[in-house]
């Protein structure tokens, strides 16, 4: 991924040769044991660090530029003296630690957060402390190089890498406080694309508000308008974005409100949340960490109202296949999900239900700082953002006030806007996305990204990057050499241009929104009125006398299946296999309906499991699944999320692989909390299951059993299980 970033300091390196200036590249190679690019790397990390490092050193090197490495600035007193001041900062003071008057503490805290895929509610756990200590020791080095290398050369200007993460946060920092520009570049928000940000850090929203001030008054034309349009279009579709699509799967719209059980007439309104990690250190984002309280105000102003509340969490929050959930918001969105009355929905992270879906059929939404609400807006939606918002300009209204008071005036203006949402409404956002992907972002002809992590240098020799080769190389070298601004303004033939077609284009979408909107209503409800709704049976098995675990996890919440049979089967927790197999079969005995969840109270489903089960159950027409089985969050005694099982993550495809997971998997029960299940087809297994004295060859047998084909394994967490 950082071969994307060294190219652009490698390409403008040679490229400033090429004008005339002396410049060198400065390189850490390999001498922290933190970092950010070995961050999720695990057992690989030290492979990852060389690869890292060779890398960069061959990509410099095959250029023939001057490479200095940290290492030849440190000494072996400073590594002794950064560890030194690091163990004796008390755990309390890692964020605000200073060295000599140096704050390096806020400097590497952000780092921290992208390391674990936290905030500061998670640097409390001993592993964090562990590297965020380290990461203090790192920064002093990295402090300590940098200032020497820059008392030797005198650098008129820097360049470095996106500004945030720690040894990019120390250059910029420092390059501030001798009064040296520099610049930081990073990714653009469309595919093969970079923005370029001035003595700030790849968070700052001010060149996007100044961008879209300069544009704003510009009319469009049809052509960009239709740029709009496209790149909205390729956002639904996982593409244009120059990053992986965050899920991989399509809602049909006509299906979400099923999904969620609203009635076909009640009016939404849409809750987006956002990914906290990134954003927790920032100046510019300090409303970041306050989003849950936000939600559990919003809870309390639609407790008593007949609209619904949906809202989606945002799925980079369970994390990927590579990269950590954010345990921490989990644990807290689980917690709060038990308080929510009968007309609210929690989309949980790891729920395949696409928010491009859900936007046809609310009414309304809030985007505390997501992308979703200028994408909401552009599908015709009244949308309110945090102040900190990059989008604020777009928005119908701000959320300046918190109080569930003035939460609910804003619920009431946004669902008021509805009917008078327009031309004005979306001429606003179409100018503001034009500025954010034509203006703002700069492509390249000599360089760029392929497969959203690879370097794309496209030039034969070093000669084509001379002067007239590319011209947005050369506009980013004026910029470094001579000062001159490197964003494009309007100029006279930009505002002498009139509305005319970008008005008819407008007024053509807003038709064609309306038609849509009616559209998937009228599919969403002869899709709600054609749709089976089985009857599905919970048995929740009450563990009773004297040892029954007292541990709880968050309280019951009903689920969004409305055809739900509840049983009650009662064991004595002095029971072990195979009576406590034989007790459950005789509560199952007392089942009719043909689906089955086992639950006890130490498992706390999310509220969408049941329907998600029942929905691939009800297509699977030729009857060849036997059940659905998800993966879950691990919860500790305390009620914190700590880990995850059966997940694409964390797929524990082995008994043994699970077993060292969840010991509890030593006892055959607990394996069904896992799944929604066709009652005859459980049965039997459970009763071959009863007939082995042995728990663990019994659980080892479930497990295999549940590993054929006829069951299918959905790897997402979609339950969270307390471990005694």
């Amino acid at each position: 991924m950082f071969g994307v970033h060294n190219q652009v300091d490698a390409v403008l390196a040679v490229a400033l040769r090429l004008r005339g200036a002396e410049v060198c590249v400065v390189r850490c190679d390999g001498i922290y044991p933190v970092c950010d690019v070995v961050a999720w790397a695990g057992a690989s990390s030290k492979e990852e660090c060389v690869r890292c490092a060779g890398y960069g050193f061959d990509l410099f090197t095959s250029m023939a530029l001057p490479v200095l490495q940290m290492r030849n600035y440190l000494k072996p007193a400073d590594y002794a003296d950064a560890a030194r001041w690091a163990k004796e900062v008390p755990v309390s003071s890692y964020s605000s630690a200073e060295w000599n008057g140096v704050p390096i503490g806020e400097w590497v805290t952000s780092s921290v957060f992208t390391y674990f895929r936290t905030t500061p509610r998670g640097l409390g756990r001993p592993e964090v402390q562990d590297v965020h200590r380290r990461f203090l020791e790192t920064g002093v080095l990295t402090w300590l190089a940098l200032s020497r290398i820059m008392d030797e050369y005198q650098p008129m200007q820097c360049v470095t890498f996106n500004g945030r993460m720690a040894p990019f946060r120390v250059a910029l920092e420092l390059a501030g406080q001798r009064g040296i520009p520099v610049l930081i570049h990073e990714r653009g928000w469309v595919d093969d694309t970079f923005i370029f940000y001035e003595n700030e850090n790849c968070l700052a929203t001010q060149p996007i508000f100044d961008c879209a001030d300069q544009w704003g008054d510009i009319p469009l034309t049809s052509a960009e308008c239709l740029r709009v349009k496209d790149y909205l279009a390729s956002r639904e579709y996982g593409k244009g974005m120059n990053f992986p699509s965050f899920y991989n799967y399509k809602t049909e719209y006509a299906t979400a409100r099923h999904a969620l059980r609203i009635p076909k007439h009640a009016r939404v309104l849409l809750v987006f949340t956002s990914s906290e990690f990134e954003f927790a250190e920032s100046d510019y984002y300090r409303g970041i960490c306050d989003q849950l309280e936000l939600i559990d105000r919003l809870i309390e102003v639609f407790r008593h109202r007949e609209e619904y509340l949906v809202i989606r969490h945002h799925p980079y929050i369970a994390g990927t296949n590579q990269v950590l959930a954010d345990y921490h918001f989990l644990t807290r969105a689980y917690g709060q999900i038990a308080a929510a009355p009968e007309n609210v929905r929690i989309i949980m992270p790891s729920e395949p239900l696409s928010s491009y879906a859900l936007f046809w059929s609310a009414d309304a939404c809030i985007s505390f700082l997501s992308t979703a609400g200028v994408e909401a807006l552009a599908r015709g939606l009244p949308t309110a953002a945090l102040p900190e918002s990059m989008y604020r300009q777009t928005m119908c209204r701000l959320i300046e006030q918190s109080s569930v008071e003035s939460l609910a005036g804003l619920v009431d203006d946004l669902l008021r806007q509805t009917a008078t949402f327009g031309v004005t409404e979306l001429r606003r956002v179409c100018r503001f996305l034009h500025a954010c992907i034509d203006k703002l972002p700069k492509r390249f002809k000599s360089f760029g990204i392929k497969n959203h992590f690879e370097p794309d240098m496209r030039f034969r020799t070093v000669d084509d990057l001379a002067p007239g080769e590319d011209s947005e190389l050369d506009v980013l070298c004026e910029h470094l050499l001579n000062g001159a601004s490197f964003r494009p303004t309007p100029d006279a033939s930009d505002r002498a241009k009139d509305d005319t077609e970008e008005n008819e284009f407008l007024q053509e979408q807003m038709a064609g929104m309306l038609e849509q909107r009616v559209r998937v209503q009228r599919q969403s409800g002869q899709f709600l009125h054609w749709r089976l709704g089985p009857a599905v049976a919970i048995l929740r098995i009450a563990w009773t006398g004297r040892h029954a675990p007292d541990f709880t996890a968050w309280a019951a919440r009903s689920f969004r299946h409305r055809q739900i049979q509840e049983y009650e089967c009662q064991i004595d927790a002095e029971l072990r296999h195979p009576e406590v197999m034989r007790a459950i079969l005789s509560g199952l005995m007392t089942v009719r309906e043909d689906y089955v969840l086992i639950t006890w109270n130490s498992v706390r489903h999310d509220e969408s499991v049941i329907s998600c089960a029942v929905d691939q159950l009800l297509d699977d027409a030729g009857l060849a699944i036997d059940g659905v089985i998800f993966g879950a969050w691990l919860v500790s005694a305390d009620n914190g999320i700590t880990g995850e099982i059966f997940t694409g993550r964390v797929p524990a495809a082995t008994y043994e692989e699970a077993l060292t997971l969840l010991p509890a998997l030593r006892e055959p029960q607990t394996l069904l909390p896992f799944g929604l299940f066709r009652r005859s087809k459980l049965l039997p297994l459970l009763e071959e299951i009863s007939l082995l004295p042995d728990a663990e060859a019994a659980a080892r047998r479930l497990f295999s059993a549940l590993r054929v084909n006829s069951f299918h394994h959905r790897l997402l967490p979609m339950l969270a299980l307390t471990q005694p």
